[in-house]
């Protein structure tokens, strides 16, 4: 048995201390007690290794999705036009690679300097390329992926750069021709891969 002794305490100087008697704890409460707090205090480094578990789960399942099959979907968030004002995206937009063909999915807003298709109501990101190059190179840490596409049998739009995160998110850049530039913001969806 353990004795504890709570000790007296007086906040008033005027009124009588109250002394209280010894508590007695058995030992099997005591380790009911040490176990409890044990359990408090190793737990989130329990959650914080399954967190790092389903990180580099996801790293994997993406590093297996831009650079063995070559096939994933980008789904933007936001746009970023070249005047600056972020534009987030209500509706679904996608830009999907595959080792044979590109397709692009994707609004436009911005300012055009020629060949402008009067009356159309498709964007000019909304096109499917099957003849494109490829380039994707891996940063020093291997957690960062950029892709460089150049179409070639669309007039616009020419180089597309994609940034790719390790945690899923990332970022486009659409240059063009004949319009100014636009960026994207979104991740990659897993779930679409085929």
């Amino acid at each position: 048995m353990v004795l504890l002794y709570p000790g007296s305490y007086s906040l008033y100087p005027s009124i009588k201390t109250v002394y209280m008697k010894p508590i007695l704890l058995n030992k099997s409460f005591c380790l009911l007690i040490f176990s409890v707090l044990l359990g408090a205090f190793t737990s989130p480094s329990i959650a914080q290794n399954s967190k790092q578990e389903k990180r580099k789960q996801k790293a994997m399942q993406i590093k297996a999705a831009i650079i063995d099959s070559q096939h994933f979907v980008f789904m933007a968030e936001s746009a970023i036009p070249q005047s600056g004002e972020i534009r987030n995206l209500t509706s679904e937009y996608s830009f999907t690679v595959t080792k044979d063909s590109i397709f692009s999915l994707l609004p436009y807003y911005g300012r055009a300097f020629s060949s402008i298709d009067y009356g159309s109501s498709k964007s000019p990101m909304e096109f499917t390329s099957t003849k494109f190059h490829y380039q994707l190179s891996v940063t020093k840490k291997g957690d960062e992926w950029d892709i460089l596409i150049e179409t070639l049998d669309q007039s616009d739009p020419k180089k597309i750069n994609l940034y790719i995160y390790d945690n899923g998110y990332a970022s486009m850049q659409i240059n063009s021709s004949n319009r100014t530039p636009i960026s994207f913001n979104g991740h990659i969806e897993l779930s679409a891969v085929n």
